[in-house]
């Protein structure tokens, strides 16, 4: 049913009008009528009619100047002009201001009935080119969730290929050729259908925030997150949007910022931290585990990972644990780019707590030599000398420049070699090697956050406190 509007300061033009639309009309309802052009104006934004018979003379604003300043609030509505003179520059008027016909009075019921047959005619018409574009419109939109949905599982399973990345780039409008995966997961006993309404609700609303791609894979959500700035504040808001979502509890897991060819890197990371955390381990934020035994020296990694890995069998059943420590494993095997290795059929058949012992102490041993030897197999002789300088001097005031000037080349020279070779920047490398100091005191003896600090070159508590949350995700005061 289309809805009518008749606007005319003679009453029995209203009465008449009504009367053949109540006699003779089956597709229109005549919705509201007014008898001058200001509340013609009022009225037609209100209801929204598809067609207004327009009378042009009238007290006040006329009919044309009405009709001009309802097509910017009622672009999709029909007017119909009427007067009681046919005058040649009043029609030239109304056809540059795109009404759909003018008419002269008096106006017969068959004439209202003909224009009845070609309005509905223009309208039938639109409402099919609606629907049409609305279908193609949706046909499109699940293509490209499609799409996207495949790139996704591409970022999954590791094959993803650069016109993959350009492909959905362009799609989304991509910025950045960075990224990092957050996986969610809700730990509430809750349907299928209120699950992946929630995941809808959560992917819009980091939408909001960050351009970003999502996916439901089983009862997980994937987003993929494209930026290059630093995963604590990405983790801080996705945090405070699950927060918002009352009744459902929620586990989080987020991968580093990698490039989109090593996107794979931070799902692997996202699900090892998310596998972690659902597993309660507390000592420490869990992904920084990983991080540890990557970064720091063998002698710490070794500590770190036998405390972990009691820790995981002591509260998981043994098969659970297993499981919990493969993906550890393939994690560290991939930071070498040894992903021939099967960690899952060399621990799967392990069946006692000494068999693991046995098996993990010569494993982590092997990945230490392996590491080891990749980092040392490219290591030029430059990065060598500053690594050992800051191994040595770490709780002196170093700088770029001076510790270049050791080693005989320019700053910009070492720079790149800590880029290339190591993957990070000289400061991020500094700050992590004292940080991982600073965690070993703190552990292992009475200093205080402040002595500390100091112990291993920060000047300033305040100062300290801020970069070990930034790379350790908890601050100092939270360490055991």
């Amino acid at each position: 049913m289309y809805r009518v509007v008749i606007v005319d300061d003679e009453e029995p033009v209203l009465n008449s009008f009504e009367f053949i639309f109540e006699k003779h009309v089956i597709d229109f309802t005549i919705c509201g009528k007014a008898r001058n052009g200001n509340d013609a104006i009022k009225i037609v934004k209100d209801l929204i009619p598809d067609l207004v018979f327009m009378d042009i003379e009238m007290p006040g604003i006329n009919g044309l100047d009405v009709i001009k300043q309802l097509q910017l609030w009622v672009p999709k509505t029909l007017f119909i002009l009427s007067t009681a003179y046919e005058r040649f520059d009043i029609a030239q008027k109304a056809i540059t201001t795109g009404v759909f016909d003018y008419l002269v009075k008096p106006v017969s019921k068959n004439q209202i009935l003909q224009e009845l047959d070609k309005v509905r005619l223009e309208l039938d018409k639109r409402n099919e080119f609606e629907k049409l574009k609305n279908e193609s419109l949706k046909q499109v939109i699940e293509q490209n969730n499609e799409k996207d949905e495949n790139f996704l599982n591409s970022i999954i399973w590791n094959s993803i290929s650069e016109n993959n990345w350009l492909d959905a780039k362009e799609r989304n409008n991509i910025q950045y050729d960075s990224g990092s995966i957050i996986i969610i997961e809700t730990l509430s006993n809750i349907n299928d259908l209120l699950r992946v309404k929630t995941y809808k609700e959560i992917s819009q609303k980091i939408k909001f925030r960050y351009t970003s791609l999502s996916t439901i894979s089983g009862d997980k959500l994937i987003i993929l997150i494209s930026t290059d700035s630093n995963k604590t504040r990405i983790n801080d808001y996705v945090n405070r949007v699950l927060s918002e979502i009352n009744s459902i509890t929620f586990h989080l897991g987020q991968g580093e910022i990698y490039n989109f060819i090593e996107l794979n890197k931070s799902y692997k990371e996202a699900l090892f931290s998310l596998d972690n955390e659902i597993s309660c381990y507390n000592s420490n934020d869990l992904l920084n585990i990983y991080n540890e035994l990557i970064f720091s020296s063998k002698e710490h990694g070794l500590m770190v990972f036998e405390e972990y890995w009691k820790w995981v069998f002591t509260n998981n059943n043994f098969e659970v644990a297993k499981g919990i420590m493969i993906s550890l494993f393939t994690l560290l095997m991939f930071k070498i780019e040894k992903e021939r290795i099967d960690i899952a059929e060399e621990i799967i058949p392990i069946d006692s707590i000494e068999k693991w012992k046995k098996w993990s102490l010569d494993a982590i041993d092997k990945f230490y030599l392996l590491l080891n030897n990749d980092k040392l197999a490219t290591m030029p002789k430059p990065l060598k000398i500053a690594l050992n300088y800051i191994k040595d001097n770490f709780a002196d005031s170093l700088q770029l420049s001076s510790v270049a000037e050791i080693c005989s080349v320019s700053s910009s020279h070492l720079s790149r070699l800590f880029t290339e070779h190591l993957g990070t920047k000289f400061i991020d490398y500094l700050n992590v090697y004292r940080i991982e100091r600073a965690t070993e005191l703190l552990k292992n003896s009475n200093l205080s956050i402040k002595e500390a600090a100091f112990s291993v070159g920060y000047n300033d508590p305040n100062y300290f406190s801020r970069i070990y949350r930034k790379y350790m995700g908890v601050s100092p005061s939270e360490i055991d």
